[in-house]
């Protein structure tokens, strides 16, 4: 399962959670390619304060959209660990 489909079964996977439709998955799929390729987020897991301020410094986001993103992923890592 790859991180986009992890995204929309997320409400299947975790109880009392939000479903995420096709474009909203996209996105946050986008904004992780982005943020990987800005080197604010490589792979760690946990979001720090250091991620937060690049965050900051390179997008208005006043929706936390960005470190939602990273919390997604580091939550599909652990998911993907869980599988193995």
């Amino acid at each position: 399962m790859d991180f986009m489909e992890y995204l929309q079964n997320r409400h299947n996977l975790i109880k009392g959670v939000k479903e995420i439709g096709k474009n909203s998955a996209r996105q946050y799929n986008n904004r992780l390619k982005n943020l990987k390729g800005k080197k604010i987020y490589n792979g760690e897991q946990t979001l720090n304060d250091q991620m937060l301020v690049r965050i900051k410094s390179y997008y208005k986001d006043t929706t936390n959209h960005y470190p939602r993103t990273i919390e997604y992923y580091i939550e599909f890592l652990k998911y993907n660990n869980q599988l193995l």
